[in-house]
């Protein structure tokens, strides 16, 4: 499997070389900037990453928002891309040149996150699950041949270890039952109105399954099973409307005319009735 580089390691390394992979503490997470020039739009996020007595700063570049939000605090990989056509991709070294307010210099070590890069909570996903061993495989360095997982962003959710009980997997499909319901309910109660009143454009069956699973793949995706509660979603309980019981009908009251049974409001049950009907 392709070689985790330290950070102790990446600090050491050159501008412009390509990290296979590594892995910190996610310490710090700055406010996410924006903006759009010549190119169209642009976005920066900065974070500290930390492992044992090192510290490296990481620059997201043009990755999505609230990505590193849920992570900070916790143990996470950055793992490089591999093509045939660019190589690894993804993490990269860079100097990184600033003035302090004293107007003195520094220079320091970034590493650059761009689109390609995968970013996983190291107790969610295996680093190199997808990787291809050989031998020599603790020898290699950045740039040497080696086959990164896919590309994804945020990184997909790896397959866990088998579980105990077929229970604890029914726990865990009840409490994603329940995500899905109250994704559901959002669309139906606060979505559809809104679009509704907006627009005047009634949402079909279809559209708002659809935006029900797009709601619930996006919540899953980004914070996962940690963050949906064990408990049931609180349904409100509706009185069903009761309707009236039917009168009685009296047995001993007989209709002179078709011989059929009256009921209390003295009405023939014959429908058809000559001297009561129709009616």
């Amino acid at each position: 499997m392709p070689r985790t580089i330290p950070l102790s390691e990446v600090l050491k390394m050159d501008a412009g070389e390509s990290v296979v992979q590594t892995k910190g503490l996610l310490e710090k997470v700055f406010e996410r900037k924006t903006g759009t020039n010549k190119n169209g739009e642009w976005s920066l996020q900065n974070a500290v990453l930390k492992d044992g007595g090192s510290e490296i700063k990481i620059c997201l570049s043009g990755r999505a928002a609230g990505e590193l939000e849920p992570l900070k605090g916790r143990e996470i990989w950055l793992i490089s891309n591999k093509s045939e056509k660019h190589g690894l991709t993804g993490l990269k070294v860079e100097d990184n040149n600033w003035t302090d307010k004293s107007g003195n210099a520094h220079s320091d070590k970034i590493i650059k996150v761009t689109a390609s890069a995968v970013i996983a909570r190291s107790d969610t996903a295996q680093a190199a699950a997808n990787t291809e061993s050989s031998p020599d495989d603790d020898d290699q360095v950045p740039g040497a041949e080696v086959k990164a997982p896919p590309a994804t962003r945020p990184a997909a959710r790896q397959t866990p270890a088998a579980v105990g009980s077929w229970k604890d997997t029914g726990s865990k499909i009840l409490r994603l039952g329940e995500l899905y319901a109250a994704c559901t309910s959002a669309v139906v109660t606060h979505v559809a109105p809104k679009v509704l009143a907006k627009s005047g454009y009634a949402m079909g069956p279809d559209h708002l399954q659809a935006a029900a699973a797009s709601l619930f793949i996006e919540f899953n995706r980004k914070f996962g099973l940690d963050m949906i509660p064990e408990s049931p979603l609180p349904v409100p309980t509706k009185t069903a409307p009761t309707k009236p019981a039917p009168a009685p009908l009296v047995q001993s009251s007989i209709c002179d005319e078709c011989g059929e049974a009256l009921t209390a409001e003295n009405m023939c049950v014959n429908r058809n009735c000559p001297q009561c009907g129709p009616f």
